[in-house]
């Protein structure tokens, strides 16, 4: 009872992603041996026992993890117990490639938002690990689903900030990607932000103005806009701005015996005198000594000890 025959014999060397048949067969034992091929490195079967031989091996696709001993092994039932074994080594040959990243070059954010980073990372047969350094400080998850590696940012307020993602497989050997990090600088409650003007700024962050909306200014929307900078009250009296995300302003009521909306007041009292002096051309006119109006009258009118020179 002697060894099985295998071919090829000894060290067999191949290359990562080849094919490989190994071959058992019987050098001429009696007894009606039977035959299998084992993977020595968990001792399992890796065929059917038969007692026919040749038996075949096929190996297919090959990786870097098939690397290892394979041995054919014959028994006789008369011989419990006795096994005669032949080994081929396999050293799987390959040339390590790095990591794969594939992710936006464009990291986009709005302050008060939060923003999701998605990267698919690669290295078939490999290990990978995956790292973040980044220029500023900035609350963030890093989440893995497979190859799916998606990042996390919230920003409540404005931080400048850029970061470089970092794969790592199991030979050391890294892969990078620094994406072009734009934060919008106002919260979409307050103001818009328009890329287009930016297109050629290699800045990185690069952190985009903002279009305040009616309610706001300031260079990241961040004051209430005084609605009493374009509303002058009636004879002065003083302007209440109305609050942000309300606009415009308010004016107290007008004096008695005026009437109208605070900014614009009219003594009704003269009014209905005065027209038979201009009937072609103004309807109510405006107390001087006591405020102003908006159109300019040919000349300036005294009536019932009140002067007129305004009219609208």
């Amino acid at each position: 009872f002697v060894n099985p025959r295998v071919s090829p014999n000894g060290t067999v060397s191949v290359i990562e992603g080849s094919n490989l048949t190994l071959t058992c067969s019987d050098p001429g034992n009696s007894g009606a041996p039977r035959y299998v091929w084992i993977n020595d490195s968990d001792g399992s079967e890796l065929t059917p026992v038969i007692n026919d031989p040749p038996l075949t091996l096929h190996l297919t696709n090959i990786n870097r993890a098939a690397s290892g001993n394979y041995t054919c092994r014959s028994t006789i039932t008369e011989l419990a117990g006795v096994n005669m074994d032949t080994t081929v080594t396999l050293n799987v040959q390959f040339t390590n490639t790095p990591p794969v990243i594939e992710a936006s070059e464009n990291f986009v954010i709005t302050v008060g938002e939060t923003a999701l980073y998605t990267l698919r990372i690669t290295d078939p047969g490999d290990t990978i690990s995956v790292t973040i350094e980044f220029d500023g400080e900035f609350p963030y998850t890093l989440d893995q689903d497979g190859s799916i590696w998606t990042l996390n940012v919230t920003l409540t307020t404005l931080v400048e900030f850029n970061f470089t993602v970092i794969a790592t497989d199991s030979f050391n050997e890294t892969s990078k990607i620094t994406p072009q990090v734009i934060i919008c600088s106002c919260t979409s409650d307050r103001g818009n932000c328009t890329i287009d003007e930016y297109e050629n700024n290699t800045s990185n962050p690069l952190i985009l103005m903002c279009d305040c909306m009616e309610a706001y200014e300031g260079e990241y929307c961040e004051d209430d806009f005084d609605g009493c900078t374009e509303v002058s009250c009636f004879n002065n009296a003083t302007c209440t701005d109305v609050p942000a995300p309300g606009t415009g302003a308010t004016c107290p009521p007008c004096p008695s015996g005026y009437t109208g909306d605070g900014i614009v007041c009219s003594n009704e009292s003269t009014s209905e005198f005065l027209p038979f002096l201009y009937p072609s051309s103004y309807y109510v006119y405006t107390n001087v000594d006591d405020g102003s109006a908006n159109v300019a009258l040919p000349t300036t009118l005294e009536f019932g000890g009140f002067h007129y020179n305004r009219a609208y």
